[in-house]
């Protein structure tokens, strides 16, 4: 068993070696793995065996980050528990007012944690190292199970159920199946699987290349670069999110087909965001789980007001989006730019009325791209305009 974990590792760190990304290679060769054991050992699929593979794989994907992932996991489980109890027979608006509680608890935390993070002078280490695990995709991963409990997705949850989902490895670094989706699923009902198709392979393939793609991407921008603006201008709208794009869904296509593998239906990710021609379009297609998230848990929200406005509501949104990449000026302007780009979308949609004709497709597709790029771009212009003018 080490000998076969240790050679798990080294597969992976090269993996991750080769491609840019969060773990994402050790997190695909232990889902395929995993994937494999599920489709040809019927009780790996059952609830008893999900839950032990997902505690054997978590170990090799988070290696000493594993038992406070589980600490987060298990605590947010005894919350939803204690909260079950307490508001039985007393109806929805109970349960959401605990749902509540919980997501701005785990918010909190969370925020401390990444102000600590990013301006802690010290270095981090021991228990302190084990508390302060609580990142972006276990955040969501834990706030939407919460928020599902809050709006009533589901009524009761066993212990061995949620550690089933919890431990899923196709889903520990996105794609982000939701407990309610899984639960539906019943995949340790299932006796026998349905052989592989074509088009299990095919994407299998088209997916492997755009990783490949996108790992090269890096020697292509560092060769633009030494060319002046117009290269700079290459990399920034051009290698750059096509890079990344082409990792983040190259990975994300392969850990959904690992969980074809084993009997496990992943949400879809991405869906060739780059040919949209509105950024409402841009946003249903690019990290379609995050972005879904985040728009059921805050879009439709009313914030005290009589009826949900659409354009408060949308700048806090993109907002979150921002700070739940990061506590820092980036991420923040990058939020506030998206944010204010959708509202002025929604405001040119209602001045055209019902039944207006779309842009010209070349048109809006270009506007799209360039507003979308320029949104990575230019937080960091702005960023170093201001340090020379402040003289720092």
């Amino acid at each position: 068993m080490l000998a076969t974990m240790t050679l798990i590792h080294g597969l992976a760190d090269a993996i991750d070696s080769f491609t840019p990304g969060q773990g994402w290679g050790m997190a695909t060769l232990v889902s395929l793995i995993a994937g494999l054991v599920m489709r040809f050992w019927r009780r790996a699929r059952t609830l008893t065996g999900l839950s032990v593979l997902g505690v054997l794989t978590s170990a090799i994907i988070f290696r000493e980050r594993t038992a406070g992932v589980y600490l987060y996991g298990l605590a947010t489980f005894g919350y939803v528990r204690l909260a079950t109890h307490l508001t039985r027979g007393r109806g929805t608006p109970a349960r959401w007012n605990y749902g509540v509680i919980g997501l701005i608890g785990l918010t909190l935390v969370f925020l401390t944690q990444q102000v600590i993070k990013e301006y802690s002078s010290h270095p981090i280490d021991g228990m302190t190292t084990l508390l302060l695990i609580l990142d972006m995709l276990l955040l969501l991963r834990l706030l939407l199970f919460v928020w599902e409990f809050g709006v009533g997705r589901f009524d009761q949850v066993t212990l061995i159920e949620y550690l089933a989902w919890f431990g899923l490895p196709f889903c520990c670094l996105g794609p982000f199946l939701r407990y309610s989706e899984f639960r539906r699923q019943r995949s340790w009902d299932v006796d026998t699987l349905p052989p592989l198709d074509r088009g299990w392979w095919a994407d299998a393939a088209v997916h492997s290349c755009m990783l490949f793609a996108g790992a090269a991407m890096p020697l292509l921008q560092a060769r633009l670069m030494e060319a002046g603006l117009p290269g700079r201008l290459a990399v920034y709208y051009g290698a750059s999110p096509w890079g990344w794009y082409l990792v983040a869904a190259g990975y994300a296509g392969l850990l959904r087909l690992a969980g074809a593998l084993g009997g496990v239906a992943v949400p879809v990710n991405y869906d060739s965001p780059f040919r949209s021609t509105t950024i409402a379009e841009f946003w249903s297609r690019w990290n379609m789980t995050v972005t879904s998230a985040f728009r059921d848990m805050l879009f439709f929200n009313r914030w005290g007001m009589a009826h949900p406005n659409l354009y408060l509501n949308t700048v806090i949104v993109f907002l979150a989006v921002g700070l739940w990449h990061a506590v820092n000026p980036y991420w923040i302007l990058w939020g506030l730019l998206h944010g204010l780009g959708f509202c002025a979308f929604i405001l040119w949609r209602k001045w055209r009325g019902p039944g207006a004709r779309p842009l010209p497709w070349l048109i809006g597709w270009g506007l799209t791209y360039l507003f979308v790029c320029s949104c990575w771009v230019v937080p960091s212009q702005l960023l170093k305009l201001a340090s020379r003018v402040g003289g720092y």
